[in-house]
């Protein structure tokens, strides 16, 4: 499938992803959350071993990777719900998006990746669009 497809549906998926996490702001505390959809991923994950067993390698350099990434992510993910809590997801939503301006930062320094001034022009326009979405609301 077309890379530019898949990342329309991603789009998607997290834009009503976000909605989906307001609303069970309602139900469950932060911790109950995590835990039921972290069950959730390891029945998903259990299949997904029994269909790709065959072809699962484990790679102790990229295990540590994997690791920081999920640590990472998990503490952005509880942070992230907390502040669904206490405020307005059409707020918190946004302002979180901005995380891909943040790896490409990262990615510059640490990967020795190539920021033109269209990627710079379009990280500040990000941060624009952020403040003019959350202002007044």
């Amino acid at each position: 499938m077309n890379y530019i497809i898949l990342s329309i549906i991603t789009l998607l998926m997290w834009g009503v992803w976000g909605v989906f996490e307001k609303i069970t702001t309602r139900f469950y505390k932060w911790y109950e959350y995590y835990i039921f959809s972290t069950l959730i991923a390891l029945l998903i994950s259990f299949f997904l071993f029994i269909f790709f067993k065959k072809t699962i390698t484990f790679k102790g350099e990229g295990f540590i990777y994997l690791l920081l990434a999920t640590l990472t992510g998990g503490i952005g993910f509880v942070a992230f719900y907390l502040a669904l809590m206490k405020g307005k997801a059409s707020i918190i939503v946004p302002l979180t998006s901005l995380y891909p301006a943040v790896t490409v930062i990262l990615a510059k320094y640490f990967l020795k990746e190539e920021i033109n001034f269209y990627g710079i022009l379009g990280i500040l326009f990000a941060i624009i669009a952020i403040f003019l979405l959350t202002k007044g609301t």
